[in-house]
């Protein structure tokens, strides 16, 4: 008897069939769900689109507060550009220990030797300028004071003279100190440039203790111009032409910043000069007077060996007499091997202090500063970082962390949230590990800052500064 296998045939083919059917359907399925258009990628374009729309509508938002902010006459700040160097600037001459300006006229710094009045054509908007010494050969000279050291010397890190000038040259007085410094800035009428980024520094150069001498600074042509010196000690004035004209600069103050910390602020130690620290590079780029406090080996404890004041005591003089509108203290690197509670006791002073006796000042706390980056930093630094953030917050401040990338808002919210600290790996100039940004933004002393790391660290801050000021 035959069996009949047309059945079975036929099941196989319709299986076959089925089974091509199905991988062609789940091939085209597939591709609806995954494929570049399908809807997964749809999705997830969605969700983009949604969560641009999202930061879109976030911006617009604070774009519409801070300019509800800024038609109330409140300051609405923003990042500009630390100042450029000049298309064409002028040659700067050490000419000696005469002035070589032909029919020339000297306008003293000082305008009465006997009763130390300084000449009002000089404006400084981040000093007070004096007489240096009653007595010869200084009292025709003048410095620029905002700056408390002990209870013997007040000076300052740098401060600038500013003043109207129509000339094609003039030359600036000078009496040799040694640890003098000079950085000239020209407004031609689209804001300060810089003549050289450096500067003149008197200790790279021969000279005698209290002795005269004259830099000649000559324009290409004559024109009206403003000028701006940045130097860190004596000012005696400068010579022009009889033929040319000086006058007391026209402009308003900007707000004003002062800067309250150890040698890292004071900019001084593995840098040029002060006014390439970090805390001028923030003020140019924000559009501030800088008043920089920084003195070395001090902190919130730390006394150089009872040689300089503490930050405490030096906040009446820095601080609470000028009434600034943003104020900043830098934390504690000095303070390491102190006990960490008795440190933030005397932060909560401070903090507690200017928020009392300056209600219209922004304070702004920084944690520690350390030269080192994540995994090179021991534990006494973390943990007074971490106790100076709870104690910033704690008093509703704003708190920029060094260690961790963060930055939080007075209610604590993260507007920042950092993923590395601002220096990394454990190298130095001198020293180079290849493990981080340290081999070029820490000086050979492996502490501080080198002239990199300051505009590094500078540009980075006035970055946080903007959205803490705008907050």
């Amino acid at each position: 008897m035959k069996k009949n296998n047309k059945n079975k045939g036929i099941t196989l083919i319709a299986l076959v069939v089925t089974i091509v059917a199905l991988l062609i359907l789940a091939g085209v399925s597939i591709n609806l769900v995954i494929g570049n258009n399908g809807i997964i990628t749809m999705a997830q374009k969605a969700k983009e689109k949604t969560e641009d729309a999202r930061k879109t509508e976030e911006n617009n938002i604070k774009d519409y507060e801070l300019y509800i902010k800024e038609s109330t006459g409140k300051k609405v700040y923003s990042l500009g550009e630390t100042p450029k160097l000049m298309d064409n600037p002028p040659t700067i001459t050490n000419v000696g220990s005469s002035p070589t300006i032909e029919n020339y006229t000297f306008i003293k710094a000082i305008s009465n030797n006997s009763t130390g009045e300084v000449n009002n054509v000089f404006t400084s908007f981040n000093a007070d300028l004096v007489q240096a010494n009653k007595y010869y050969p200084k009292y025709d000279d003048i410095v620029g004071l905002n700056n408390l050291y002990s209870a013997s010397t007040t000076a300052s890190n740098f401060y600038s003279i500013e003043f109207s000038i129509n000339c094609q040259e003039f030359e600036l007085k000078t009496r040799y100190t040694g640890t003098n410094y000079y950085r000239i800035l020209v407004d031609e009428g689209n804001g300060y440039e810089l003549t050289s980024e450096l500067g003149m520094r008197e200790s790279e150069q021969e000279g005698t203790v209290n002795a005269v001498y004259y830099y000649n600074i000559s324009f290409a042509e004559k024109k009206d111009r403003n000028i701006k010196i940045e130097l860190r000690d004596l000012f005696s004035g400068i010579c022009i032409s009889s033929d040319d004209s000086i006058n007391k600069i026209k402009r308003n103050a900007n707000p004003t910043a002062v800067f309250i910390g150890s040698s890292i602020t004071e900019s001084t130690a593995g840098n040029t000069s002060a006014y390439l620290g970090y805390p001028n590079v923030i003020c140019s780029k924000l559009g501030l007077e800088c008043i920089n406090n920084g003195v070395g080996s001090t902190g919130y404890l730390a006394t150089a060996n009872n040689t300089r004041y503490k930050y405490y005591d030096r906040l009446q003089y820095s601080i609470i007499e000028r009434q600034p509108d943003i104020a900043i203290i830098e934390g504690g690197i000095n303070d390491i091997g102190y006990d960490t509670d008795a440190i933030i006791e005397e932060a909560d002073k401070c903090f507690k202090k200017i928020i009392n006796k300056c209600p219209n000042t922004k304070l702004i706390i920084s944690g520690v500063f350390w030269p080192k980056g994540t995994g090179y930093i021991n534990d006494q630094v973390l943990k007074l970082n971490t106790e100076l953030r709870k104690l910033a917050l704690s008093n509703n401040l704003p708190f920029i962390d060094f260690i961790t990338g963060d930055t939080i808002a007075e209610d604590g919210t993260v507007i920042t949230s950092g993923t590395n600290s601002y220096i990394t790996g454990n190298g130095c100039v001198g020293n180079e590990q290849h493990n981080g940004n340290a081999d070029i933004y820490i000086a050979s002393d492996s502490t501080h800052l080198t002239k990199e790391g300051h505009k590094y660290i500078g540009n980075k801050l006035a970055e946080e500064f903007v959205k803490i000021l705008n907050y």
